[in-house]
């Protein structure tokens, strides 16, 4: 195998232009939330401070912790990606239904365990088998909030999507910090458009696959804000659910499955060896509309039938003798199995022990 840095990057570039090609002709581009007319969205591009100030919206769909008709800062989403590239359908999760691709992912989280128990290994061991397959169906979460960056107000309102990992968690985590100081309970309130706070956000670079890197927010600070909002302003905000892109179940299904197959060509083209569960279409049953893998019969332990239960003739020691070669064979011996095992092995004549003792 080539190990040149210059090499595996060229190869790495090479492999995500054909995906994207391939997702570019096969279709697969499909967006999950609207972007309002008008509205840019925001991104970090770069590390260093960003100066935000985050504005509320309207609950309008149900969600964790919120009812309808309450005000919210942000909005959680499950996401479906396509495995080749080109956007994702949203997981019906999102809003509190039941998602034909996350039950399909359960029932191969539930396979793996499965498989695991009856060949006695310890749990997470068929993990790395199913990773690569099963990760496809699994959801990834991100955030949705309204900002206006201070450093660039010309830009207005904007839209701004994020992983959890990469701005939420730090601002849960700099919130935390806040319980038990009266002196800064006000930052609970950093949202509010006539009394709220500037979210001072630092980002850093971190290390990303193929030698790339991203920005990514580690700690959070608030300080007074330059410039307070109105709550009509706020309040002509698009809810976060109005935004949203549902999909139908069947239509989740009959999008995403044919990416899976083109998922599994891109492996096979690259090389990779199938993975002994997933790689064949045999052995797969379809299961809410999508394929799932068929769990195998295992070997029956208990006959069907019993045999019949047949009497042993009596024993004539002379025949056991002759025919095993042991002269204590009535006594219960075994021809070559006790051999020196037994209190009349020592009496034995020197060749029947030898003898015995090669058998």
């Amino acid at each position: 195998m080539n190990w040149n840095k210059e090499a595996m990057m060229a190869a790495a570039q090479e492999r995500l232009k054909k995906e994207a090609e391939l997702a570019a002709t096969k279709g697969t581009s499909r967006p999950f939330f609207r972007i309002p007319e008008g509205v840019k969205m925001f991104g970090a591009t770069s590390p260093g401070i960003r100066r935000l100030d985050i504005l509320p919206t309207v609950v309008k769909l149900p969600q964790d912790g919120l009812s309808i008709g309450d005000c919210t800062y942000n909005r959680t989403i499950k996401v479906h990606y396509s495995p080749v590239g080109g956007g994702g359908v949203l997981c019906r999760q999102t809003v509190h239904e039941a998602c034909p691709l996350c039950a399909a992912y359960q029932t191969k989280a539930l396979f793996a365990r499965q498989r695991d128990y009856w060949n006695n290994r310890p749990p997470g061991s068929e993990a790395a088998e199913y990773c690569a397959e099963t990760s496809l169906y699994k959801p990834k979460p991100c955030d949705l909030y309204w900002v206006v960056n201070t450093q660039e107000r010309e830009s207005g309102v904007q839209l701004y999507r994020v992983t959890p990992s990469n701005f939420t968690e730090a601002l849960q985590s700099r919130l935390s910090m806040v319980e038990g100081d009266p002196s800064r309970q006000n930052f609970y309130w950093f949202h509010s458009p006539t009394d709220g706070m500037t979210v001072v956000a630092k980002y850093i670079a971190v290390a990303g696959g193929f030698g790339r890197s991203y920005p990514q927010c580690n700690a959070i600070d608030f300080e007074p804000r330059v410039r307070q909002y109105t709550e009509e302003f706020a309040a002509a905000l698009p809810s976060f659910d109005d935004l949203l892109i549902l999909t139908e179940p069947d239509d989740m299904c009959a999008w995403f499955e044919p990416l899976v197959e083109q998922w599994r060509e891109s492996r096979a083209g690259a090389g990779k060896a199938e993975d002994p569960v997933h790689g064949a279409a045999a052995g797969s049953v379809v299961h809410p509309s999508m394929k799932v893998p068929r769990i195998p019969e295992q070997p029956r332990l208990i006959p069907d039938e019993e045999p019949p239960f047949e009497a042993s003739p009596p024993v004539d020691a002379k025949s056991v003798q002759e025919v095993s070669g042991c002269p204590h064979a009535d006594k219960g011996y075994v021809y070559g199995v006790d051999t020196g095992s037994k209190p009349k092995c020592a009496v034995c004549p020197a060749e029947t022990k030898k003898a015995c003792l090669m058998a």
